[in-house]
């Protein structure tokens, strides 16, 4: 009889009867994403920000990053955000899909308007997963990824060259120092032996 750890059926448990807002948030796809990248997944969108620091660079590789904030569609509470990338020409038409601030309907209960979302799902760059809008949207933030990478170990490489030449310049200005002290030594060594011929043979003079 095979047996299974208590937190694997506890896993399979909560897999197996999260309702199907849960499913569609990103806490449910960071938590339990793992079998699912490389899959089409929905999330349910209350809106969408640019990640605009980032998408300084990421423009140049030709896509855009946005925070994309869930919404549990059972509970109308909010679902976490996940990241989403999109092709640079797509970016205009994605945020006035899914807008930049919530909207909300008024009536007996507040409620917040979503809108479904497809994508594909991967694992993330900075966060546990992201989304893909395209193909080609990961094509490329596979190549701004590798660039990103890369310049991090250029930076790195230029601290460690630069904390090298400081180490290089403080050796030797010790080296200086010491030198120099050596050279007031031996000054002073003179000016003590360096008396006259009349005073070393005991004679004062004139």
């Amino acid at each position: 009889m095979k047996t299974f750890p208590l937190f694997l059926l506890c896993f399979l448990a909560l897999a197996l009867s999260a309702p199907a807002g849960v499913e569609k948030t990103a806490k449910y796809l960071h938590n339990l994403g793992e079998d699912k990248i490389g899959s089409t997944v929905s999330v349910e969108v209350s809106h969408v920000v640019p990640v605009k620091d980032v998408n300084e660079i990421a423009e140049e590789y030709g896509i855009a990053f946005f925070t994309v904030h869930t919404i549990n569609e059972d509970t109308a509470n909010h679902g976490g955000v996940i990241q989403s990338i999109v092709l640079k020409e797509e970016a205009e038409r994605f945020q006035k899909r899914y807008g930049l601030m919530p909207e909300t309907t008024r009536g007996r209960d507040r409620t917040v308007d979503t809108r479904i979302y497809r994508a594909t799902l991967h694992e993330g760059m900075g966060d546990r997963y992201c989304l893909l809008d395209s193909e080609e949207a990961g094509k490329l933030a596979v190549d701004f990824k590798l660039a990103m990478e890369a310049e991090r170990e250029a930076k790195k490489e230029e601290g460690d060259s630069e904390k090298r030449e400081r180490m290089k310049e403080k050796v030797r200005d010790a080296i200086e120092e010491r030198e120099n002290g050596k050279g007031k030594g031996k000054g002073k060594g003179k000016g003590r032996s360096g008396d006259s011929e009349d005073t070393v043979k005991g004679r004062r003079p004139n």
